[in-house]
């Protein structure tokens, strides 16, 4: 959407859910559809509503990053709550801990947005956070996530082995879901039997059987994984290995020769062989069956409509910062803003740090020698870390030094 028109519609759209606001309580339903409209188009991810005793405050967050929007009266929040429940079918009277979904049309948008639904209760009330997962943006190809070459060509030499396990780690938020979602479109098809357990699942696929988590019905990631065998797959996912009980089993689904695909809270690949041994997993299984590690964050574009350049020296740079630096005087790019972007920024891309377990590596592992395995790769002189990857794009002016440093620090 050209970026003039985008601001106008976003301006048009905010006077109009504070003349709603205005209107007082009995308007709230129209309310919350004009701020979720506004969410969408300012390519948010969530809403958080936000109870604090003398407001409630609603925020976005755009690109990673919340950012207020505007306030409510702190006794509107019993009635937004009832509504949004009743949307999602749950409980309107019952404020503790739920979950649910809902869908919205947005009538500038061809297609519908799935809303998740999460509520806590706080001191001051219901503390409300709404999910926007665009159905059309979910599918984005592999090849658009924003890899760069080399790491986009070690993950496809992982996902064509057949067998074993690939793991994807990183903070939540780090777009896991999105590229195990990415990675399943590609391999798909008509002759594979592909199975999901998910909590929640988020996306939706074709030529998929998906099954969500459900804890009532003792429905547990691992014990979904012991019935999924018995139905001849060549494909599972696990959203998130979490317990004993998962890791155990997504190994030993992993040695029966299926290709299992999964996620970790991990920082970096090392990490994750860690994590996996932490949670009592021997180190000879995770040798014989994993194939490779995804490791990764989201990170902001700098707009390139409003970037600027200017030019750094490195000798007048603190220590932390001359790693993305790779000669003395630089010529580097910063954040401004336009009507295009939010704060100079548009859009997000990722870094990763790709780890193939090849042979060499599998003998580290099963002889627990992981410290040693950085210096092999170092050796090879092959091998690049995430850093290097943030690296790359600060110099390309793709991001911000600022950036930069407030993703890895």
């Amino acid at each position: 959407m050209d970026g003039i028109i985008l601001e106008q519609n976003r301006k048009k759209l905010l006077s109009e859910i504070e003349i709603l606001k205005s209107e007082g309580i009995d308007s709230l339903a129209a309310w919350l559809k004009g701020i979720i409209n506004l969410a969408i188009i300012t390519r948010s991810t969530d809403i958080h509503i936000e109870p604090t005793g003398k407001t409630t405050d609603i925020r976005f967050r755009i690109d990673g990053l919340l950012t207020p929007i505007t306030c409510l009266k702190p006794d509107y929040i019993p009635k937004l709550a009832n509504i949004i429940l009743t949307k999602c079918e749950g409980n309107p009277c019952d404020y503790r801990i739920q979950d649910g979904r809902f869908d919205h049309e947005f009538s500038e948008m061809a297609r519908g947005v799935d809303v998740r639904f999460s509520q806590i209760p706080t001191i001051h009330g219901p503390s409300i956070v709404l999910r926007l997962l665009d159905r059309v943006r979910a599918s984005i190809p592999l090849e658009s996530l924003g890899y760069s070459q080399h790491n986009q060509q070690l993950i496809n030499q992982a996902i064509i082995v057949p067998h074993g396990l690939i793991l994807v780690t990183g903070p939540t938020g780090s777009g896991k879901s999105t590229t195990l979602s990415a990675v399943l479109n590609q391999i798909k098809s008509i002759s594979k039997k592909i199975i999901t357990i998910e909590d929640p699942v988020e996306i939706t696929h074709s030529l998929m059987s998906q099954v969500e988590v459900d804890r009532s019905q003792d429905l547990t990631f691992g014990r979904a994984i012991r019935a999924f065998l018995r139905q001849d797959p060549n494909v599972i996912l696990i959203g998130e290995i979490r317990d004993h009980e998962t890791a155990e089993e997504t190994l030993r689904a992993a040695n029966t020769g299926l290709q299992i695909f999964s996620t970790l809270h991990t920082n970096d690949p090392i990490s994750a062989i860690l994590r996996l041994k932490d949670l009592g997993v021997d180190a000879v299984n995770i040798a014989s069956c994993l194939v490779a590690v995804v490791s990764q964050r989201l990170v902001r574009k700098l707009c390139p409509f409003c970037k600027s350049p200017y030019t750094v020296v490195q000798h007048k740079l603190e220590a932390y910062k001359v790693k993305y630096l790779s000669e003395e005087i630089q010529t580097l790019f910063r954040a401004n803003n336009c009507g295009h972007c939010h704060h100079g920024y548009l859009g997000r891309t990722v870094v990763a740090e790709v780890l193939l377990i090849d042979p060499e590596i599998k003998e580290f592992i099963g002889r627990n020698s992981l410290g040693e395995i950085y210096s092999i790769l170092r050796q090879r002189g092959t091998y690049r870390t995430m850093a290097d990857d943030m690296k790359s794009l600060v110099l390309n002016g793709e991001t911000s030094m600022d950036e930069a440093i407030r993703v890895l620090g």
